[in-house]
């Protein structure tokens, strides 16, 4: 995602507010917080953000009327909201939809799936804006076409496999641990004994399907993986 995004994400809610902040943060979003509707309005003028999560208990009155409001005012008539509802397929989720909201997404949160959300909305309202490349040293990851070359040879990953080391390489070098890759590639949350060994072996496979890239991932101990690669190996190409 395009580094010059801004989001605005209006929650009372600390913890929920935590886990947007980190999808956001994972799309190279620059994110502002707003706790209630008057500080929400505020930071909409002052900011001029490109997305608005919005949760649909906003204090005082909602996040639902105040989406409403929103399209209704010329300035941010056209603003990409995503509402954070209680259920899915509740009255809530059904009526922030009515109101204007481009997509929904109910509690609890998880990062991946927020992630998800978040980049189908920005396809639709900022075409054009999604990286569709990743290229460190010998790899060269098509995010378009779901295809890999590594020293301009093509390799066949599973899905999750390709998603893995998509997340690893957009880390550029940063630790993630077993539970945040849990959460990203196979969108479940909390670590079993089962779960961590599903992380292991995909990380396994993934090793020997690079070959001598292969190297470069590295098992973190007591923590997780990282890849280990140089600054300047990973470039973005938005229009290739």
């Amino acid at each position: 995602m395009h580094a010059a995004l801004k989001a605005l994400v209006a929650t009372s809610d600390m913890a929920l507010s935590s886990v947007q902040h980190a999808a956001l943060r994972q799309l190279h979003f620059e994110a502002v917080t707003a706790r209630d509707d008057e500080e929400m309005q505020r930071t909409l003028h002052r900011e001029q953000p490109d997305l608005l999560i919005l949760d649909a208990a906003l204090p005082p009155d909602g996040g639902i009327a105040l989406c409403r409001r929103l399209r209704q005012n010329p300035t941010t008539a056209a603003l990409p909201i995503i509402v954070v509802t209680s259920g899915e397929g509740s009255a809530e989720e059904i009526e922030a939809l009515e109101m204007g909201a481009d997509d929904c997404i109910t509690q609890p949160l998880q990062i991946g799936e927020l992630m998800a959300h978040i980049k189908a909305v920005s396809r639709r309202t900022h075409p054009g804006l999604e990286s569709k490349r990743l290229r460190a040293g010998i790899i060269d990851m098509d995010l378009s076409r779901w295809t890999l070359q590594v020293a301009g040879a093509p390799v066949a990953l599973t899905k999750k496999e390709f998603r893995l080391l998509q997340i690893l390489l957009e880390a550029k070098g940063r630790a993630l641990t077993r539970d945040y890759l849990l959460q990203v590639v196979w969108y479940r949350s909390g670590m079993h004994d089962n779960d961590t060994r599903t992380v292991d072996v995909h990380i396994g496979r993934l090793r020997r399907e690079l070959g001598t890239a292969g190297r470069h991932i590295i098992t973190v101990r007591n923590v997780g993986f990282r890849f280990n690669i140089l600054r300047e190996w990973i470039t973005d190409h938005p229009t290739d």
